[in-house]
């Protein structure tokens, strides 16, 4: 009788720690795509930054969106939507280089974070990003991202400001015409070109 309650709490304490796993897992996860959420995203950048604060580390932070996507919504249904927010997380996904992280930042919104990342860098690995997800084939049309790309010495900048600056970057995509990169550093350079 000893050995039957021993075993049933060491089953049960087993489930109770895959249970714990999971439920961890899932604070963290998209369920949609299976890339972080919004809270792993913020938690992750605040990491890196504590990581590197000291040093002259560069960091390149992303932000991308799917172009037009209300559209995949109206023309073809919600289900359409899910299934292009599930391709474009796949891809990014199997884009990035180890180390690097990506997550689902709300709605069609996308965020990479790339360590030790020089601009140059960044510009072609999210150039790269672009044109595979572009490239992928779905049963609707052609899936397009917009990317803003903010590159800064972590000692420089706040997390924060990082995250506005490549928010801006993006957005200037979208008006320059959508499916494209612009770097945060090029809006700078027309800002002082202007004045």
């Amino acid at each position: 009788m000893a050995q039957q309650v021993t075993d049933d709490a060491v089953r049960q304490a087993v489930e109770l720690e895959r249970i714990n796993r999971l439920l961890s897992h899932q604070t963290v996860t998209d369920s949609l795509t299976a890339l972080g959420n919004r809270s792993a995203f913020v938690d992750r950048l605040a990491t890196e930054f504590a990581n590197l604060q000291q040093s002259d580390a560069l960091l390149s932070l992303v932000v991308m969106d799917i172009d037009r996507f209300k559209t995949f919504n109206d023309d073809f249904g919600h289900h359409a939507g899910d299934e292009v927010l599930v391709l474009v997380g796949d891809v990014l996904h199997k884009s990035l280089r180890s180390g690097d992280f990506c997550a689902r930042y709300g709605g069609e919104e996308f965020v990479a974070i790339l360590s030790h990342t020089d601009e140059a860098a960044a510009l072609a690995i999210v150039t790269r990003m672009l044109r595979q997800v572009e490239a992928t084939e779905n049963p609707y049309r052609t899936v397009t991202l917009s990317a803003g790309i903010a590159t800064s010495a972590l000692r420089n900048t706040t997390e924060k400001e990082l995250f506005e600056m490549a928010d801006r970057a993006m957005y200037a995509a979208k008006k320059a015409g959508r499916n494209r990169v612009v770097l945060h550093s090029d809006l700078d350079q027309e800002q002082a070109e202007a004045a």
